[in-house]
């Protein structure tokens, strides 16, 4: 067991990481492509006045922009220690 992920519900070891992994790399893409998709959205209708899904989508944005922060921050440290060979424990090894 590397360490208990309370997202996951679950521990993170040795023979799950590459899913942990692949969970904040898909997490990442998805709150940056939402980021993306909302301000362009917000950006294209400037000057068509101002109406309440406009709030909803700059709180949005806000709230997926902390998540995100989080996210990618999660992912470079996971990046570094896989870089440096240091992503898990080592698998005991039965007798």
């Amino acid at each position: 067991m590397d360490h208990h992920c309370p997202w996951v519900n679950n521990c993170v070891g040795f023979y799950n990481y590459k899913f942990f992994y692949l969970l904040l790399v898909y997490a990442a893409f998805a709150e940056l492509y939402t980021i993306g998709l909302l301000g362009y959205t917000l950006t294209s209708r400037a000057g068509q006045g101002f109406e309440g899904w406009d709030i909803c989508a700059i709180v949005s944005i806000g709230l997926v922009g902390l998540f995100s922060l989080a996210t990618l921050g999660l992912l470079g440290f996971h990046t570094h220690l896989i870089l440096a060979n240091q992503a898990h424990t080592e698998r005991k090894k039965s007798l």
